[in-house]
């Protein structure tokens, strides 16, 4: 059977956490849900934009930020361990070519 979605009691979420990546569309006259998802990201973001064009209402996740990162305002208001595990500000490197790398397995 087809079902019909109406895009524009509709809003679409997205989520490029997720492996592979989908939207969740939530139509909410009727409560129902869709989860569009495909193993080629690059699909994702063509329909997404296509769907925003035509005015449906586009949301991404709402994620919990860390009290440092909303209160920062550029890279030097940040505090992460180095290599040893020790506190470094990145302020230290103010004024140097720096280069950051998200090295976390996780």
């Amino acid at each position: 059977a087809v079902e019909k979605i109406n895009l524009s009691t509709s809003k679409v979420l997205t989520d490029f956490g997720m492996s592979p990546p989908a939207l969740l569309i939530e139509e909410e006259a009727t409560n129902s849900k869709w989860l569009l998802q495909t193993s080629d990201e690059g699909e994702i973001l063509p329909w997404l934009k296509s769907m925003e064009q035509s005015g449906v209402q586009c949301l991404e996740p709402q994620e919990k930020i860390c009290d440092q990162a909303e209160c920062a305002s550029n890279i030097y208001d940040f505090e992460v361990g180095d290599i040893d595990g020790s506190n470094v500000k990145l302020d230290k490197y103010k004024g140097y070519v720096t280069l950051v790398v998200n090295v976390a397995s996780e």
